[in-house]
């Protein structure tokens, strides 16, 4: 008889693939909780002060000033002066901010105690707010009333496209989108705002909310939402 084949040997199982990597923990997980608090509060001072405060600062330094001090009367020079040394001294305020908030990073980060640098953060905030909060006031007092009795509606309308265009395309969609959720529920501001927006931007304005705006302002919701 013919001798039997031998068995052919059973192949090796293939090693099992190793699971990919999935998303990081989320802020609400870590076991710091101030690690997350630093993190959100660092994104926050991004999008608050390095893009928005920063570039509307430009934009009043370079050109609003300008513009007012050729358009309105010579007397109100001073006031425009007083302005621009409160902005600087609130430029210092927010630099100081994101130095603490720096700081308590790197201190939650290495298991520091940051508590004494998120006190200062919450402080130096609220100095922030309470600062910009006037100034922002007391310019609209001052300088509404005299544009519209200084300044054509036409040559407003230039001065607003001028500023429009410095910001260039992202930059200036993002501000629309902040525009329009600022004067939500102030109906004098919504009628200017349709009176004054075009209506291609103002129709697009929804969509540079989901894909522009909201990515950008997610650290600025409440946890959960």
């Amino acid at each position: 008889p013919e001798p039997e084949p031998e068995p052919e040997p059973e192949p090796e199982p293939e090693p099992e693939p190793e699971p990919e990597p999935g998303p990081g923990p989320n802020p609400g997980s870590d076991p710091n909780p101030k690690v997350a608090s630093f993190e959100r509060l660092e994104q926050g001072y991004d999008f608050l002060w390095n893009f928005s405060f920063t570039q509307l600062r430009a934009i009043e330094m370079d050109l609003y000033f300008p513009w007012l001090r050729k358009n309105l009367p010579r007397s109100v020079h001073p006031q425009l002066d007083a302005f621009e040394r409160e902005r600087r001294e609130i430029e210092t305020v927010g630099r100081k901010l994101g130095d603490e908030i720096g700081n308590g990073a790197k201190r939650a980060n290495g298991r520091g105690d940051a508590g004494a640098a998120l006190a200062r953060v919450s402080s130096l905030a609220s100095d922030l707010e309470r600062r910009v909060l006037e100034l922002t006031t007391t310019q609209e007092a001052c300088f509404v009333p005299l544009v519209s009795a200084y300044v054509s509606a036409a040559e407003q309308r230039r001065f607003n496209f001028k500023v429009i265009s410095s910001l260039g395309i992202l930059k200036s969609r993002v501000f629309l989108v902040s525009f329009a959720e600022t004067i939500k529920g102030d109906k004098g501001e919504e009628a200017l705002y349709r009176e004054n927006i075009p209506k291609v931007a103002q129709a697009l304005v929804p969509r540079w909310r989901k894909q522009l705006y909201e990515p950008k302002t997610q650290c600025l919701e409440p946890r959960g939402v």
